[in-house]
């Protein structure tokens, strides 16, 4: 089963800040929420408005990534859509100074992300076979 993943979290992984962690799950629109501001402030001049550089944030952090080995396609994506203006050939690099500048930020928002996805199973009873395999649960119910 493949997790499907945020255009933002797919390039934190291309840019390799939380790559002793694997490929990271989603991070929220709501958890970015203290970077916009910085955000903001750095990217505010490839946009038409502060608005405009926080819709961009939050549609990068939301939308599902298509190239998820290629992420900065999204990003270019994204940010045409919204601006309706050619990315600017600078911008994929800033992203990924601003991803390395936050690295600290971006990792505790991962950790947070990771621990508030964790269930605790106390007791679990079926009429057949239950096996959890990397904490997918597999219920065989089949009567053989």
């Amino acid at each position: 089963m493949e997790t499907e993943v945020s255009t933002l979290s797919a390039f934190i992984n291309w840019v390799g800040v939380c790559a002793g962690a694997g490929i990271i799950g989603n991070i929220a629109f709501y958890s970015v929420e203290g970077l916009k501001n910085s955000f903001v402030n750095k990217f505010n001049k490839y946009f038409n408005s502060s608005k405009e550089a926080e819709e961009y944030l939050e549609d990068i952090s939301n939308k599902s990534a298509i190239n998820v080995n290629k992420p900065y396609r999204d990003i270019e994506d994204i940010y045409e859509n919204t601006t309706e203006k050619k990315l600017p050939q600078e911008f994929v690099n800033e992203l990924k100074s601003w991803v390395k500048e936050n690295e600290e930020d971006i990792k505790k928002l991962v950790n947070q992300s990771q621990e508030s996805n964790i269930l605790n199973i106390k007791e679990q009873k079926a009429e057949r076979d239950i096996n959890n395999v990397q904490g997918v649960q597999i219920v065989n119910n089949s009567k053989e």
